[in-house]
């Protein structure tokens, strides 16, 4: 690999990158142990031709395909040939972790090809700690017992990272963290600072790792740092690979957005209380808490608790308190800032600083709360609920816009993930992203699915009532004996059967977990110890690997259509948009949604190559439409199908 240090001109990085490549996978890697899968190889040399071609790629590769080694490889050529480094944006930390820890896939791929691969990962720098916090907290004595237990470690961490102390809860953390608005490049303690040192990931040459909110970020504050005199959070970069890449969509949205809630409010209000402040300040910062408790608890109350994204119905109340909230935080950005400059107390004590991030979430909040005042058609605003917090967002609405203007710049750009299309089409997530005229692969999945997993569905019509349901339920799980992953379209669907089924499974004789009753890693944890348990979810289409017999069967019990446009304001702008391009919005948006989301689910049961298990599918409400044929390709490719329960059992039964 060395060799491609020297190399000049693209004939020779052609010829020698393809070359390469093949020895790697049919002679390096099973010289370690690594078995050849030409679904792997294939798609490696997709990528390594849209990387010598500089072509946007979706590459669809199933699971168990390796696709993970097919873009570090392709990618490490590209950028020791380019002399940039190729960004890796994932749609988790915890991939970036899986990637780039010290026995992470780049640690394994290095030592296999005996080879020195420059890496970094960049985090998000809410992980790291800040340094003048720390000290500032020192001076003024405001430190609590909890955030003094951090002091010892703050002396000692050359990282500075959060992993390091997890004994810390979110609230403390907060206090101490790096956040949104610190200008590093102006701090005058950067040099000592764990967060500053940590950004040494800029003089990566082969690859950077970072999620896809991180390249977001780059994205929206780059011009900004630049005109503070600062360096952009990535460095220039020669290519991107965006790996589950179904999610850049939203991960971008959320990333180029802003949301308050009543927590951040109550937070960041008391960081302006001391001794001295105008009493007329005073009583401003009270007033203000207190009308943004009746704003939050107005919108509370007009939320659909069962559903986690809500429109905001516009009324006369909303409008009241919303103008009365944005002239709050307007004026008291007014008068902090006089009282900011004014002040000596302030500078004296250095509590600049903390003004300064004070009064940047309130510029954040007033802005939020003026886009409710004056929405923009490029804006989509929404609530969210999660836990007892809820929070509005107000992002951009055509991620593809910033897509076109900056990311699709002539570089190659890879997006790849086991669900890309919806059934065999990429067409919706390309006119989502923008990316019309790129280039597409597919792969299925390595796994012998003929021997390893059995498709069941349903001959009967749509059940039309919940007993209908819960009878079929039933049935399936003593097939299987419990050991099953029951998926329903939303949490309102699945609280709706709960309250009508428990009676009828409490003589059952498995365990019976419920979404919301504990955190999911709780329920996901307790699912896989008790082997014959039942877990009831709406959440777990995508996102978890069970692997082993308790999940033994997943029953889709509702086919996972989007929620209702007039609840979902991202849903309702995509099927205007749909309608302002002359397209069928139930045909170009709805079903491609529904599709992706459930190949995520079928995609649940079957992790490795020694799992075996059934799909049973008790919904038939794609019988005789369009989509139908679509419906049928989200399975694994070569299982076979049956509508014959007994069909079932002779499969359980079988060793």
């Amino acid at each position: 690999m060395e060799k491609f240090h020297g190399l000049h001109g693209f004939h020779n990085f052609k010829k020698n990158s393809v070359n390469w490549l093949s020895e790697i996978f049919y002679d390096l890697l099973p010289t370690f142990g690594y078995e050849i899968r030409e679904e792997q190889i294939f798609t490696a040399f997709q990528m390594l031709k849209a990387f010598s071609q500089k072509e946007v790629l979706f590459s669809e590769a199933g699971l168990g395909t390796g696709k993970t080694f097919a873009y570090l490889t392709s990618s490490i050529i590209y950028a020791r040939y380019s002399g940039k480094p190729v960004i890796i944006a994932c749609g988790s930390e915890a991939l970036v972790d899986q990637i780039t820890q010290p026995d992470g896939d780049i640690a394994k791929l290095s030592k296999a090809l005996q080879l020195s691969i420059d890496s970094k990962a960049a985090l998000d720098l809410t992980n790291f700690i800040c340094m003048r916090k720390i000290l500032e907290a020192l001076r003024n004595q405001t430190l609590n017992q909890k955030i003094t237990s951090l002091i010892d470690w703050v002396k000692k961490t050359k990282t500075g990272i959060r992993s390091e102390v997890p004994f810390i809860s979110n609230e403390v953390w907060e206090q101490v963290s790096w956040e949104q608005g610190l200008n590093c490049g102006q701090c005058a303690i950067k040099y000592r600072c764990p967060t500053s040192l940590s950004i040494s990931y800029r003089k990566a040459k082969d690859l950077i790792v970072c999620s896809h909110d991180y390249f977001f970020q780059h994205i929206r504050t780059k011009e900004s740092l630049q005109e503070e005199g600062n360096v952009p959070l990535l460095p220039p970069y020669s290519a991107v690979v965006f790996d589950e890449a179904h999610h850049v969509e939203e991960s971008a949205r959320r990333a180029l957005g802003d949301s308050i809630s009543l927590q951040l409010i109550k937070n960041t209000l008391p960081s302006f209380l001391y001794n001295g402040l105008r009493e007329a300040v005073v009583r401003l910062i009270e007033v203000t808490e207190e009308n943004s408790i009746k704003f939050f608890t107005y919108l509370n109350s007009s939320i659909k608790n069962d559903l986690k994204i809500n429109s905001i119905k516009q009324s006369e109340t909303l409008i009241k308190l919303s103008k009365i909230m944005h002239s709050n935080f307007k004026n008291l950005i007014e008068e902090l800032t006089i009282e900011g400059s004014v002040n000596d107390y302030i500078e004296t004590q250095d509590r600049s600083f903390t003004y300064k991030i004070g009064i940047e979430k309130l510029a954040r909040i007033e802005k939020v709360l003026n886009s409710l005042l004056d929405p923009s058609v490029k804006q989509v605003i929404w609530m969210e609920k999660n836990g007892d917090e809820l929070a509005i967002w107000v992002s951009p609405f055509n991620i593809k816009e910033i897509m076109e203007k900056e990311v699709f710049t002539g570089i190659p750009v890879i997006f790849t993930s086991a669900t890309l299309a919806s059934g065999t089409s990429f067409e919706y997530i390309k006119r989502s992203l923008g990316a019309t005229g790129s280039t597409v692969s597919r792969v299925g999945s390595p796994y012998n699915y003929t021997a390893q997993c059995l498709v069941y569905i349903d001959e009967g019509e749509e059940t039309s009532t919940f007993n209908e349901k819960i009878s079929k339920i039933v049935e399936l799980l003593k097939i299987s004996n419990g050991r099953s992953l029951v998926l329903f379209r939303d949490f309102r669907s699945l609280m709706n059967f709960r309250s009508v089924s428990e009676a009828a499974l409490q003589n059952e004789p498995w365990t019976l977990l419920w979404e919301g009753d504990a955190a999911p890693s709780f329920l996901i944890n307790k699912f896989k110890e008790d082997i014959t348990s039942v877990l009831f979810t709406a959440s777990f289409w995508e996102g978890i690997s069970i692997e082993g017999s308790s999940l033994s069967q997943c029953i889709i019990a509702e086919l996972p259509f989007p929620q209702d446009p007039q609840d979902d304001p991202i849903m309702k702008k995509k099927q205007e948009q749909a309608i302002n391009l002359g397209l069928d919005p139930y045909k170009s948006v709805v079903v491609p949604e529904m599709l992706l989301k459930l190949k995520q689910g079928t995609g649940r049961l079957i992790r490795n190559s020694s799992d075996r298990g059934v799909i049973s599918c008790i919904a038939s409400g794609f019988r005789g439409t369009f989509f139908e044929k679509e419906f049928y390709s989200t399975f694994p490719e070569g299982a076979p199908f049956t509508t014959s329960l007994s069909k079932i059992e002779d499969f359980f039964r079988e060793k």
